[in-house]
């Protein structure tokens, strides 16, 4: 069985998810455009547009020979992709990150994200 994954996220892979089988897709450009929700109106757009969207990730998670997909982004449009994925055999993951709160020595805080695992949704 295949245990690479698509990265399907805005963001690119941390070497801890590279490690862990993340790659990312030859048109990573194209696919955050995907993700990318922004000026929408109403809600008919909206759910229109994800609906278009999804067809178009669907199609490159298929084309690319993956059998599994990182999803991230708009709740609206991860739980229809993940949906339709499922309907192609192809199995939509989410990554979990432990998140560290880290202090300098003037005492501020910032924050760390380190990629613990992959799950299937």
């Amino acid at each position: 069985m295949n245990d690479r994954i698509l990265n399907f996220t805005q963001h690119e892979a941390t070497l801890d998810q590279a490690v862990g089988g993340l790659f990312e897709p030859d048109n990573k450009a194209q696919v955050k455009t995907l993700l990318t929700l922004n000026g929408i109106k109403n809600a008919v757009q909206l759910t229109s547009l994800i609906r278009e969207r999804v067809d178009k990730l669907t199609r490159i998670a298929i084309s690319s020979g993956f059998n599994k997909v990182l999803i991230g982004g708009h709740p609206g449009l991860t739980s229809a992709l993940a949906i339709k994925l499922k309907k192609n055999n192809i199995e939509p993951v989410m990554a979990h990150s432990d998140r560290m709160v880290l202090k300098d020595e003037a005492g501020i805080k910032t924050f760390k994200f380190e990629h613990a695992f992959f799950y299937n949704v």
